[in-house]
Formats: structure tokens, C-alpha cells, sequence
């Protein structure tokens, strides 16, 4: 009865090494998912390496792959002598019952030790599941930032053309030998194109100044402005929300101009800046 009773626990207890193992993989098969959406996450938006959390984790997750690894050769070690189990010989100091006793009780020990070592291995992964989880709520904030930059920044053509005169120094298109500074970028197009919206924000300036004619700026937020110059018609008002390719006026060639096209240009935090590192074709 005893000896049924010993196998009767041994089984159980085998049963809940295996049922535990398995949960154990499918645990770290979780955190790998995760792993690798975090460095998805991370390379949509342009951010490079894996995150502190995860970096810090890297060792302890190699421990507990290793841990997982002397459970299953001492899981194979256990099945081997459960293969042998009832097959003792009889021996001039041991019953037959005895040796079985024996058996059962250390496999029971070996048993104890493996349900421990997976249960230290399943808390282990649990933890680093939550950190996981923490960490992708932190980078959600990240990328969510990030996002909002982005469509801040004005960086889609607002009128399609040839640029006819890049940012900065140049000679003075009303002729002589004097030289210049271009505060923005000239697209040679025909009067009355439509002027579309560099990226969503709000009108803060719809009106006429001296020299560059009928203007709109664009304040978009992240410090960035966008300022649409020389037009024949301007079709927003102040105050009024603008979203990305939204017409906002047309090409002319009003005030101190040449013939018609778009002198486009870009500030960041109050700087003029070279639309041609940010517009995108």
C-alpha cells in the first residue's frame, strides 16, 4: 500500500514537473514576442538599441535559459530511472520492496528539486514579463511623442515645381554684381497653383508684408513655422486649423518679385532653416 501510495505521489508530481515545464516555455516564448515587437517598435520611429529594461535583462533571461536547460536533463535523468522502475534485481541486503521504497523517495527528492527550480524559473519570467510590460507602456509614450513630431514637421512639398533658387547665399535676382541671403526656397510653378499645407497646424498670419506680398505662416507646434510667400490669393484666415495637403492658396507673383512662383520657408524655435533638408518628395 505504501509503495502504491509513493508511486501514486510520484506521478503527480511528475505530471506537475511537465505541466509546469510547459509553462514555463511558453512564458519565455512570450517574452521573446515581446522582445522582439519592443525592437520593432523601436526601429519604426527611429530609435536604435533596446531599451535600459530589456538590455538589463538580457543576462538574467541567458541564467534562466540555462536553468531551464539542467531541468530538462534532470527531467530526462528522472525518466530514465522511471523506466527502470520495478526492474531492480534482489540483492542479499535489500528486499525487493526496499529498493523500490528507495527509488520511489529519491525520485520524490529530485521531484521537490525540480518543481522548485521551475518555480523559481516561472517567477523569474513573470518578473521580467511585467518589466516587459512597463517598458512597452514607456516606449508607447515614446513613440507617441515621436509621432507628434513628426507631424509637426512641415515636410511635404506644398506646391510641385522646379526649385529655382536654394536657401542661402545668392546672386540678387533683380541683377547686378550684388550677392544676397535667400531666407527659404523659390518652386518655379504657374500662377494660380494651388498651395497645399507643409503639415497640419494653425494659421497665425494671413495677410499682406512688405516685399514678399500676399503671405500665410503656419505655426505646427515641436517650434516649427512654415511661411508661403508672393501669392495671388490666400484662401485661410487667422486662427483657423490647417491638416497636412490642405489648399490653402495660390501662386503669384505679388510683391517684390521676378515672375510667379512660391518662395517657401521653414523656422525652427525662431532660426530660418533650409526647407530642403526637410521636405520629402
Amino acid at each position: 500500500m505504501e509503495l502504491q501510495r509513493l508511486r501514486s505521489v510520484n506521478d503527480q508530481q511528475a505530471k506537475q514537473i511537465a505541466e509546469l515545464r510547459e509553462v514555463a516555455f511558453e512564458v519565455q516564448e512570450q517574452v521573446e514576442r515581446i522582445r522582439t515587437m519592443d525592437q520593432q517598435v523601436r526601429q519604426l520611429v527611429g530609435l536604435e538599441g533596446q531599451s535600459e529594461l530589456l538590455g538589463e535583462r538580457v543576462e538574467q533571461s541567458a541564467l534562466t535559459d540555462e536553468n531551464n536547460k539542467k531541468t530538462v536533463e534532470a527531467l530526462q535523468d528522472q525518466e530514465d530511472r522511471r523506466k527502470l522502475f520495478g526492474l531492480f534485481p534482489s540483492r542479499a541486503n535489500y528486499s525487493r520492496a526496499e529498493a523500490a521504497s528507495q527509488a520511489v523517495n529519491l525520485e520524490g527528492t529530485r521531484t521537490e528539486l525540480n518543481l522548485d527550480e521551475l518555480k523559481n524559473s516561472l517567477r523569474n519570467l513573470n518578473n521580467e514579463l511585467l518589466n516587459e510590460e512597463e517598458n512597452l507602456h514607456q516606449l508607447e509614450g515614446v513613440v507617441e511623442e515621436r509621432l507628434r513630431y513628426l507631424a509637426a514637421v512641415p515636410s511635404t512639398y506644398p506646391v510641385r515645381g522646379r526649385i529655382s533658387s536654394p536657401f542661402g547665399e545668392r546672386p540678387s535676382p533683380f541683377g547686378g554684381t550684388s550677392r544676397e541671403f535667400h531666407s527659404g526656397i523659390d518652386i518655379a510653378a504657374d500662377h494660380g497653383t494651388t498651395v497645399r499645407a507643409a503639415s497640419g497646424g494653425t494659421i497665425i498670419f494671413a495677410g499682406w508684408k512688405a516685399g514678399m506680398g500676399r503671405v500665410i505662416d503656419i505655426q505646427h507646434g515641436h517650434g516649427y513655422v512654415s511661411s508661403y510667400n508672393h501669392l495671388s490669393a490666400i484662401n485661410v484666415t487667422v486662427g483657423q486649423k490647417v491638416e497636412r495637403g490642405d489648399a490653402i492658396g495660390r501662386v503669384g507673383s505679388s510683391g517684390r518679385s521676378t515672375g510667379p512662383h512660391l518662395h517657401f520657408e521653414i523656422y525652427k524655435n525662431g532660426r530660418l532653416q533650409d526647407p530642403q533638408k526637410y521636405l520629402v518628395h
